[in-house]
């Protein structure tokens, strides 16, 4: 008796653990807002630009880690990231200027 309790648990379990699952939608994206001011923000860009410089800097140091980094796409991302982070301080730096 104990084992067919046991069996019709976990059967139940198991089934609504898995229409549980199918119903579950993903989660509302919020809209993060920066509290920051425009000082601080080009501080952390700035700083954001530095490290990746010495990271990549580091990476080019060792020819095994370039070429994982290669492999990876890092130098690609980088540069991404390297531009966008030149955008967003030219524009905070304009509009100080301002």
């Amino acid at each position: 008796m104990k084992k067919v309790f046991i069996i019709a648990t976990l059967m139940l379990g198991l089934s609504y653990t898995s229409n549980a699952q199918q119903k579950s939608t993903a989660p509302a994206q919020t809209q993060q807002s920066d509290h920051r001011t425009d000082a601080e923000k080009l501080e952390s860009y700035k700083a954001h630009l530095k490290a990746l410089d010495e990271k990549e800097a580091w990476i080019r140091s060792i020819p095994s880690e370039v070429k994982i980094a290669q492999e990876q796409g890092w130098f690609e991302k980088a540069a991404t990231t390297r531009k966008e982070l030149k955008a967003k301080i030219a524009e905070l730096e304009n509009k100080t200027k301002k």
